[in-house]
């Protein structure tokens, strides 16, 4: 309807007088002054342009970075025995027990008796990763036992001394935490226990073996 009134003011005015927002003014064949209302023409333009624009305008919906990744391969650990832990020779009328210590003393309680110098403890020679922290697993609970001709001779307080190339860190349970600080990545470290003697405990010899093991942490 609009269009249509548009067209024929167009078509039967002279020319155009004037403009406003609102309407617009011009002199007619038949000397009449015709006005028209723009306003609706006005306003649909407006929002045509507005919608342009705005479909025109890119949004940003998602964001980037950027990250490395990386990859270290370290030589794989190497353990050795060099020696057994050996209790020795012993003499035991009545129940105690026999510590063999890290620094390769030993000592017995109660009326236990010592023969001879052949106790000692275990002894290990490994390598690693310089700088690296490794885990040294004892027994469960740091115990186990040993057949022998009667009743089985327990075995306690299982744990590691007397180490080099390696700084100790802390312990949990029966895992040690060891640094390892020599430049080429060798370390060795001595295995140490305590044996309980029962009363009259049968003469004659218990053998037994036990599992140490060495991971990185």
């Amino acid at each position: 309807m609009l269009n249509d009134r548009l067209l024929s003011f167009v078509t039967e005015c002279l020319h155009l007088s004037s403009i406003s927002n609102h309407a617009m003014v011009g002199i007619c064949k038949n000397n009449r002054t015709a006005k028209v209302s723009a306003l609706g023409i006005v306003r649909g333009v407006h929002a045509a342009g507005l919608m342009a624009i705005a479909l025109a305008t890119p949004t940003v919906s998602n964001a980037q970075a950027t990250a490395t990744s990386d990859a270290e391969i370290l030589p794989a650990l190497v353990l050795n025995k060099t020696q057994d832990l050996d209790f020795g020779s012993i003499i035991a009328p009545s129940n105690g027990r026999v510590d063999v210590f890290p620094n390769e003393t030993c000592t017995a309680n109660n009326d236990i008796v010592l023969v001879g110098s052949d106790c000692q403890p275990a002894k290990f020679e490994g390598s690693g990763a310089t700088g690296q922290t490794i885990t040294l697993t004892m027994p469960v609970d740091r115990r186990f036992e040993i057949p022998g001709p009667g009743r089985t001779m327990r075995i306690r307080a299982v744990r590691p001394g007397a180490a080099a190339g390696m700084q100790f860190q802390g312990r949990t349970n029966n895992i040690y935490n060891y640094l390892i600080t020599d430049p080429a990545g060798d370390f060795s470290f001595n295995v140490a226990a305590r044996a309980l003697m029962r009363n009259n405990q049968e003469t004659g010899i218990w053998t037994g073996s036990f599992t140490i093991s060495v991971d990185y942490s």
